[in-house]
């Protein structure tokens, strides 16, 4: 699907995350595991909020994905120096 093209919905699956970076749903796990995109949990079910996909992609394209934490641990911890 294209970017253009996908649902507006506020809330994606992991396949639909996947689809729109553009890669495998086990790369959109274990970015989410790993804090480097945000996620929740519905139950059993991993979530995506699609602002964070969004906001994952601009850290990205511009070499910053600890912008898109889970926690903004990476944050906190720069304020404290």
């Amino acid at each position: 699907m294209m970017r253009s093209d996908y649902p507006r919905r506020d809330v994606w699956t992991a396949e639909e995350a996947a689809d729109y970076l553009a890669c495998s749903e086990g790369h959109v796990r274990d970015l989410a595991r790993t804090g480097r995109l945000r996620s929740f949990r519905s139950g059993r079910l991993l979530r995506f909020r699609r602002v964070d996909v969004e906001k994952y992609v601009e850290c990205a394209s511009s070499g910053s994905e600890a912008g898109a934490s889970a926690s903004g641990d990476k944050e906190a911890e720069s304020e404290r120096r």
